[in-house]
């Protein structure tokens, strides 16, 4: 008779032990989602649109509609800023796209994709520091230059990439040069009509 009671609240303190530990499960998979919907604990935003390695000739109609959304953008006679960082601070996201083109123009010129903190490495100072990510070569440094060429493809920073090619961006960090190129457009340092723009995968 003994033997019975025993098993019988053994099983019955399993079974309340196995329930208590599915409600818990289940309570924690609910307070996740109340997070995710209060915006709390969220993953970073994904951008349908996902280029590798630069690109040209590019919709901007394709880019807006893939998720992305302008957090910078200024003509290229317009100073850059030597710190990059505080330059992009209101491009919120993970990732940037890098873009140039014509003032009025539907078409993105030239642009390139990259996970923000990627993007804006300092790679220092030298004339053909760069480091490979997504498909582009990239390169930043304060008082110097930030942007971009395709992988594999060797800069000659001085301090922009003056090196030929369409598939190539680069702006002057400093606080009083605009500037430089816009794919094989160079020597922008005082041109008002060529703009340089930065998109982000989150909603500005």
């Amino acid at each position: 008779m003994r033997l019975l009671f025993l098993r019988k609240f053994l099983h019955e303190t399993y079974c309340s032990g196995v329930a208590f530990a599915m409600i818990m499960r289940m309570r924690k998979a609910a307070l996740a989602a109340i997070g995710i919907l209060a915006g709390f604990g969220t993953a970073p935003a994904w951008a349908a649109y996902q280029p590798v390695g630069p690109q040209t000739n590019v919709p901007v109609a394709t880019v807006l509609a893939g998720g992305w959304s302008v957090c910078y953008t200024a003509d290229f006679a317009t100073p850059f800023g030597s710190n990059t960082a505080t330059t992009l601070a209101g491009c919120t996201g993970d990732q940037i796209i890098v873009a140039a083109h014509l003032k009025g123009s539907d078409v993105y010129a030239v642009l390139a994709a990259a996970p923000k903190a990627d993007a804006l490495m300092d790679t220092g100072t030298g004339t053909q520091a760069t480091h490979t990510v997504n498909g582009s070569e990239w390169y930043n440094s304060d008082n110097w230059a930030f942007g971009f060429a395709g992988a594999g493809d060797t800069v000659q920073l001085d301090s922009c990439d003056v090196t030929e090619g369409d598939d190539r961006f680069c702006v002057h960090t400093f606080t009083a040069v605009g500037g430089y190129r816009a794919g094989a457009q160079r020597d922008l340092n005082a041109d008002t009509n060529w703009e340089k723009v930065v998109l982000t995968n989150v909603s500005q």
